[in-house]
């Protein structure tokens, strides 16, 4: 009898495997001939849509547009096509995570849309295209240099960086590791390692991955699809001093890695002949009063243990080994952290932008880029760098 019980166990386990073997084979089948999720990330290995449209109805963020319409080109890229005689173009790409993607902002409408017809109107034969990739830091950043930009050449890069970087000690002690692991997909290292590299080989563990991924961002606050109401009264939060210093404190330790990939992606421009453009990480949360709200931005309520003050602070940190890199390695930084206005007329949640934050920031960064191209490049200027107005 004992033995009867035993062998139906051991059967029912088998049909259980068999089952769950034969529908993970049908969903790898069904994802590779249609795949309805519009991730760039496969694994860990970088993935470009090209030639596709996308059209959002949105119904939930009231400062965007009800209709938002994105479109990437052969390069998978959003913007113009590349011209023909592309060397003989002043060209641009921006490199960044979501808030140089701008993802829900319509064609025409991000900062490097209209940070592109500024300089336009100064320069012949511009180009400019959005590279920026929602969720990706400085080590997602060397691989897209490496595996797509520097075979295009374009003249000029620009990185807006930090924000998605913060906690991230990849390069810490040795950084051929996660290289290696996005590079190549094939390293057995950990069980976290295993599930990384099968999700470049496998459709159904990619996105099994990024869905894991997508409700880390959700967690942690990088999730850019809902619009924060600071009217509401329970979105404060005060913190001791010494709780704030604490937590600063503990996070010093991923600073030297962050420098470590800053320098590589320096590297791996200059050593393409590409002129690196770095570009600080602005906020809504920090400090000082919103002008429309009236709320204390410093008190803001981001998630548990944490408010816009601690969370400012520790995102300068980032911002201050840009600024430093800018001196020490001669590049041009532009501090669109302490330029931009903390306003949520031009913030819908706590770090992206509406339509009206993105002509702000396309303003602040062609004040200092113009002049900057003025010098570098003065064959393709037409007209000087007038820059009048708030809007400059």
């Amino acid at each position: 009898m004992k033995e009867n019980t035993l062998k139906n166990i051991f059967q029912n386990i088998l049909l259980i495997l068999l089952g769950c073997f034969i529908a993970f084979i049908a969903a790898e089948i069904f994802l590779r001939i249609y795949n309805p999720f519009a991730f760039s990330v496969k694994g860990n290995k970088i993935v470009l849509s090209a030639n596709e449209k996308y059209t959002i109805k949105n119904h939930e963020i009231k400062k965007l547009d009800r209709t938002i319409v994105l479109k990437t080109n052969s390069l998978g890229f959003r913007g113009q096509e590349p011209p023909k005689d592309f060397k003989n173009y002043l060209t641009t790409i921006t490199v960044g995570g979501s808030t140089t993607r701008c993802g829900y902002l319509s064609e025409g409408k991000t900062w490097p849309d209209v940070l592109g017809v500024k300089l336009q109107n100064v320069f012949k034969n511009t180009w400019i295209n959005n590279a920026g990739l929602d969720g990706h830091s400085t080590l997602g950043h060397s691989i897209l240099m490496e595996d797509y930009i520097i075979k295009l050449a374009p003249r000029n890069v620009l990185f807006l960086v930090g924000i998605n970087d913060e906690g991230n000690d990849a390069y810490q002690w040795g950084f051929e590791d996660d290289k290696l692991l996005i590079k190549n997909g094939i390293y057995l290292k950990s069980l976290k390692s295993v599930g990384r590299t099968l999700a470049n080989y496998s459709e159904v563990f990619a996105v099994g991955l990024n869905l894991f991924r997508y409700i880390k961002a959700t967690i942690v606050g990088v999730k850019h699809d809902e619009e924060v109401d600071l009217s509401k009264k329970n979105l404060t939060l005060d913190l001791p001093e010494e709780a704030i210093t604490l937590a600063l404190e503990k996070h010093k330790k991923y600073l030297m890695s962050y420098e470590m990939r800053l320098n590589e992606l320096i590297q791996i421009s200059r050593g393409n002949g590409i002129e690196p453009i770095l570009i600080t990480q602005p906020t809504l949360y920090g400090y000082g009063i919103d002008d429309v709200t009236k709320t204390d931005l410093e008190r803001i309520y981001k998630r548990e243990t944490e408010n816009g003050k601690l969370a400012w602070r520790r995102l300068e940190l980032y911002n201050d080994v840009v600024r430093q890199i800018g001196i020490r390695e001669n590049v041009l930084v532009i501090d669109l952290a302490k330029e931009m206005p903390k306003s949520s007329k031009y913030y819908y949640d706590f770090s992206h932008y509406t339509n009206e934050g993105a002509e702000k920031v396309a303003g602040i960064v062609f004040k200092h880029l113009c002049p900057f191209y003025m010098q570098k490049y003065k064959e393709f200027a037409t007209s000087g760098c007038s820059i009048s107005g708030t809007n400059y």
